[in-house]
């Protein structure tokens, strides 16, 4: 379902990619409608687009902009403090979401949860520009799998407990020991699928592409 936020945000940035002018006006609008809707100004339910336009999902995406952009310009002081910090922030709000103090669907939650994990971003980049991070490959490998385990652990999910219920298993489990199961079977199965089809497909659409503009160099000259 977060899908149709990330169409969203990709197609104003392809239009700022074709117009600057045009992309910096439509963001503008964009970020006006999630602050309206943010402060109880403003409520498009009625209307899909408007909606989703307005939602406070998309605070995430403003703060990501965010983050590149301070990185850019500036420098973070005491990485490894506003890291702890700003990780122990995260936990904070997630065990008071579990409680039911903090509702993880209103905009207030996605403030906290968004700023929270702008500032780890923004804390281990400059970590690694200042002083160096070793990142294990297995993480990278599941790093550049995110958007495949993002597209696909819902579905892998759903098959992996079916087996699970099948070979009579899944209740026999305590319910921490099926949620690592899970979660593990999620990321597996997200990097296998990244591996046999998001991948060569960037590859052969990056070929497609350059062939393209070969092509077009070539009546160009």
């Amino acid at each position: 379902w977060t899908l149709r936020y990330e169409i969203l945000f990709y197609s104003f940035f392809a239009l700022a990619i074709i117009s600057l002018r045009l992309g910096v006006l439509l963001l503008c609008v964009w970020l006006s409608t999630i602050l309206l809707h943010f402060f109880d100004l403003y409520s498009a339910t009625d209307n899909w687009l408007l909606g989703t336009m307005s939602s406070a999902w998309n605070i995430e995406f403003m703060l990501g902009m965010l983050s590149a952009f301070f990185l850019s310009k500036n420098k973070l002081p005491k990485p490894n403090f506003f890291l702890a910090a700003s990780v122990f922030t995260f936990m904070f709000c997630g065990a008071m979401e579990n409680l039911e103090i903090l509702d993880g669907t209103k905009p207030l939650a996605r403030l906290f949860f968004g700023v929270s994990a702008m500032f780890i971003l923004i804390s281990l980049v400059e970590h690694e520009r200042s002083i160096g991070l070793t990142i294990p490959k297995v993480f990278l490998i599941i790093g550049e799998s995110s958007y495949s385990i993002y597209l696909m652990h819902l579905l892998i999910i759903g098959i992996t407990y079916k087996i699970m219920e099948y070979i009579g298993v899944s209740h026999m489990l305590p319910v921490w020991c099926t949620y690592i199961i899970l979660f593990i079977s999620a990321v597996i199965g997200g990097v296998i699928f990244s591996m046999l089809a998001e991948r060569p497909l960037l590859r052969a659409s990056s070929q497609i592409a350059s062939t393209i503009s070969k092509k077009n160099r070539s009546k160009n000259a």
